[in-house]
Order: C-alpha cells, then sequence, then structure tokens
C-alpha cells in the first residue's frame, strides 16, 4: 500500500510539472503579461496570479519574481496578501507529495540518502516551527526548500506555521520595492533610500540564501 502511495505521489508530482511546462504559463512572465492576465481574468484576477504562484513551486525558477510581479500589479497591500496566500498553499503541496512519496516520516535508510541534511533534521523534529521559520527566513521561497523539507521529520503543521511566519518579512519587503519602484515617475525616483536599501537587502538574501542552500541541500537535491 505504502508503495502505491509512494508511485501516485511521484505520479502526480511529474504530471503537474509537465502540465506547468507544457502549459506556458510563464511564457511572459512580466508585469505587462500578468496584469493583462488578471485583467483577463475580470474579478478572479487574484486567483490567476494566486495560481500562477502555486504552480512555480513545481519548478525550480525564483519566486521572488512572481511576488514582486504581484507587488507591482496590486500594490503593497493586496499584493502581500495574495503573495503570502498563494505562498503558504503552494510551498504545502510539493511537501505534501514528496512526503507521501518517500513513505511519511521517513525512516532511517530513507534519511540516508540525504546526508547533508542529518545535521538539523533532528532539530526539525524536535524544533520544527522554529527551524523551518528560520531556514524560510534565511532560503525565503525557494521551491527546492519544500522538497527537501517534505524528506525529512518535520511535521506538517510546524512547516506549515513555519513557513507562513518565515516568509512574511521576505515577501513584505520585496513587494514593498516592487510597488515602490512601479510608482517612480523617473530613474531619479529608483535610486532614493527606500528603494535602494530594500534592493540591497534583498540581493544581500538571495546570495546568502544560495550559498547556506548549497551548503545544506546539495546532496539532497541531487538525489531527488
Amino acid at each position: 500500500m505504502q508503495r502505491l502511495r509512494s508511485l501516485i505521489a511521484i505520479a502526480t508530482f511529474a504530471a503537474v510539472v509537465i502540465a506547468v511546462l507544457r502549459s506556458g504559463v510563464f511564457d511572459d512572465v512580466s508585469v505587462a503579461g500578468l496584469r493583462a492576465r488578471v485583467e483577463a481574468w475580470g474579478a478572479l484576477g487574484p486567483v490567476a496570479f494566486m495560481m500562477l504562484m502555486i504552480a512555480g513551486f513545481f519548478l525550480p525558477g525564483p519566486e521572488i519574481v512572481l511576488v514582486a510581479l504581484g507587488g507591482a500589479v496590486f500594490g503593497m497591500l493586496e499584493g502581500f496578501a495574495y503573495a503570502w496566500t498563494a505562498a503558504v498553499i503552494g510551498t504545502s503541496l510539493p511537501f505534501v507529495l514528496v512526503r507521501q512519496a518517500v513513505g511519511g516520516a521517513p525512516s532511517g535508510r530513507g534519511r540516508g540518502r540525504f546526508r547533508r541534511l542529518a545535521a538539523i533534521d533532528q532539530r526539525l523534529a524536535d524544533h520544527g516551527f522554529v527551524t523551518v521559520a528560520m531556514l524560510r527566513l534565511m532560503l525565503f521561497l525557494a521551491p527546492p526548500l519544500s522538497w527537501v523539507l517534505g524528506a525529512t521529520r518535520v511535521r506538517f503543521r510546524d512547516h506549515l506555521l513555519g513557513t507562513a511566519v518565515g516568509i512574511a518579512p521576505g515577501t513584505a519587503l520585496t513587494v514593498y520595492l516592487a510597488d515602490s519602484a512601479s510608482a517612480a515617475q523617473s530613474h531619479a525616483d529608483l535610486f532614493t533610500p527606500h528603494v535602494v536599501v530594500p534592493a540591497v537587502v534583498i540581493v544581500v538574501g538571495l546570495v546568502a540564501g544560495g550559498v547556506l542552500a548549497r551548503r545544506l541541500f546539495g546532496d539532497a537535491l541531487r538525489a531527488l
């Protein structure tokens, strides 16, 4: 029975990836492209944006770009609400599928495939909420993080709540920067402190998060 659930989970994950790639929804990832799609959906425009974000978590792409587009199109408050909601849902779906694929809480043999995770696996089991929140704060919305965490002993509740809390600062900062940049009247407006400082923070965070991700999850990602 467990083998069947694993096969179904793997097949579902693969089917979603293929469907997203073939749909062409990411052919025009731009402010103009997203605004046109939102307007085409009318009152359901925010749903279209959230669906696009959720789909992005099945691909190893930069979700931060979609968050920024949401800020530029919807503004600060609505952009944050839609992006944060979609991110919480979008990170949970791959997590659940990977968890099912490896058979619930992974066994010792399963964890052996993810040697780089051994150092934090016990912490994820004992202090899942705090650990996930810190990982999300550093790595933000990197889709592979959800995939890897699904293969650890962290509880789903801790993953959900830790993600919800950990992504909030990065989401707010990204949406604020995108909203400010889209409202700029000239190039000079882009070099004011309230635009430059958030941009520098985001760039530093992305670089630091990328380095950390390679050190922590390099072997695990290659094994997926």
